[in-house]
């Protein structure tokens, strides 16, 4: 049975359909009727939500139905069971990849740095065919289902992988102390560190300055918890005169 093509973006975020399907395969091995798969959607099989949800399911390459059952497709279950971290990621692209909507879009960012909701929008009308009126909802379905995934290549953003700049950290040269030559922590990065782009943040602490060197994707839980050590670490000002 080929995809479903009357699909909705409120009905389509990728980590919730990847949810169901975990239940699914938790709760009854990967293959039930449809009614037990509605105790998992939330939703009577004859409700239109019910329909909505499996045919995004369906879209994403997850499930196969046939008469009133339905079943973890080998891409589900490659979603579900991955072999390592590889194959975990390689499937969930896949999975976006399969989806109608998505298909133009994987293919055209992967990759390649964020691009600009604007410029999604006008990729799903021209090459997707969706309608003008639902290419915002579908750009913003796409773009965060993209970042789950890490579709895009964080390192020509310049930025975390969800597409927000590191607030949490200041600039390295506003914690550079003003007694501490730049001269004297070169090199700063490895040809490693830099092929890869990662960030170099000097920290001043009681014995001179430390550096610390972070990727450019570290999730922003951890930009909080790095906030924190700083903020630990950081002797307290004592370039005012004592009385």
């Amino acid at each position: 049975m080929p995809a479903p093509t009357y699909l909705k973006p409120d009905f389509s975020d990728l980590e919730t359909c990847l949810n169901y399907i975990q239940q699914l395969y938790q709760n009854y091995g990967g293959e039930c009727s449809e009614a037990d798969l509605g105790s998992i959607l939330g939703n009577k099989p004859t409700s239109s939500w019910f329909t909505l949800k499996l045919n995004s399911l369906r879209a994403y390459g997850f499930l196969h139905l046939e008469k009133d059952r339905v079943r973890l497709t080998e891409l589900g279950e490659m979603i579900i069971r991955p072999k390592d971290e590889n194959e975990r990621s390689e499937s969930r692209i896949l999975a976006m990849r399969h989806f109608p909507v998505f298909h133009a879009l994987v293919n055209r960012y992967q990759g390649k740095s964020e691009p600009a909701q604007q410029y999604v929008e006008n990729v799903l009308i021209s090459e997707a065919k969706v309608k003008q009126d639902k290419a915002k909802a579908w750009a913003s379905c796409f773009l965060k289902a993209a970042r789950f995934v890490d579709l895009f290549d964080s390192h020509q953003a310049g930025r975390p992988a969800t597409g927000a700049e590191p607030a949490s950290l200041p600039p390295s040269s506003s914690r550079k102390p003003a007694n501490v030559s730049t001269e004297s922590m070169e090199p700063l990065l490895s040809n490693k560190e830099e092929a890869e782009g990662w960030l170099v943040y000097p920290v001043p602490v009681p014995s001179g300055v430390a550096r610390i060197v972070v990727p450019r994707n570290l999730p922003r839980s951890a930009w909080e918890k790095m906030k924190k050590l700083l903020e630990a670490i950081e002797p307290e000002n004592q370039t005012d005169p004592k009385p």
